[in-house]
């Protein structure tokens, strides 16, 4: 009986000892994770949701200012828009964001359209080499007549602020936001239209009046960008 239980004893212990020595060899051969390339933030900050739901253009075909049923799934609300929008970007000397630009990889175009308020255009776009800002504002209000010219400008920006434009679009998810947002409609407030194009394809963010967001953060850089004397005390940001 003796003789037995320590063949036993011996066998469990020569098992036991495989094992240990198994899963040394095991772990030893075993690569080590490999830590992430960037951290995790700013992987997701370059997350840019493109393209989300930008539409394909075509710049070879005719041009409207804005592609067909894009700014409401409304017809009547969609043509008021429209009309409403064109007469103010053509006051300003626009052509369509999508038009064929060689010079233009990529470009970002706010119409700030408040009813009380003067009308302002920031557009901002590369080149293969450079950054640039355009600003406009007119003398009328937002809600009324565009009115004439009181600032047009444009100058080089540098590519930290450009970076930095990007960085806030791309937190905003811009290029998968909807188009429209119906429950934020009202009456006496403002239209923010942000569009975009980059490799052929166009995007178009209207919201009314954002009181907070990433949305609305990415817009106000712009209006940064632009260096127009707001004040903010006779001139809410709304």
């Amino acid at each position: 009986m003796k003789r037995l239980s320590l063949r036993v004893f011996i066998a469990i212990a020569a098992f036991a000892v495989g094992v240990a020595v198994a899963t040394f060899y095991r772990l030893r051969d075993t690569p080590a994770l490999s830590q992430p390339a960037q951290p995790i933030a700013e992987a997701r900050l370059k997350d840019d949701c493109y393209p989300g739901r930008s539409k394909a253009i075509s710049l070879t075909t005719g041009m409207s200012y804005f592609p067909k049923e894009l700014l409401s799934q409304n017809e009547r609300h969609a043509r008021m828009m429209n009309e409403w929008y064109v007469k103010f970007l053509t006051a300003m000397e626009e052509a369509p964001l999508f038009s064929p630009d060689k010079n233009a990889l990529e470009s970002y175009r706010f119409l700030w359209l408040r009813s009380f308020h003067h009308p302002v255009v920031v557009r901002v776009w590369r080149s293969s080499t450079d950054h640039f800002i355009s600003v406009k504002e007119l003398s009328g209000a937002g809600g009324y007549e565009p009115g004439s010219f009181i600032l047009r400008e444009q100058r080089r920006i540098t590519a930290n602020e450009w970076d930095t434009f990007m960085r806030l679009l791309n937190h905003s998810c811009y290029w998968d936001q909807p188009t429209e947002n119906l429950d934020d409609r009202g009456l006496d407030g403002a239209e923010w239209i942000l569009e975009g194009v980059r490799e052929d394809r166009y995007h178009l963010v209207d919201r009314w009046s954002p009181e907070s967001g990433s949305f609305r953060e990415a817009c106000l850089y712009l209006l940064k960008l632009s260096q127009l004397p707001i004040d903010t005390k006779s001139e809410p940001l709304y």
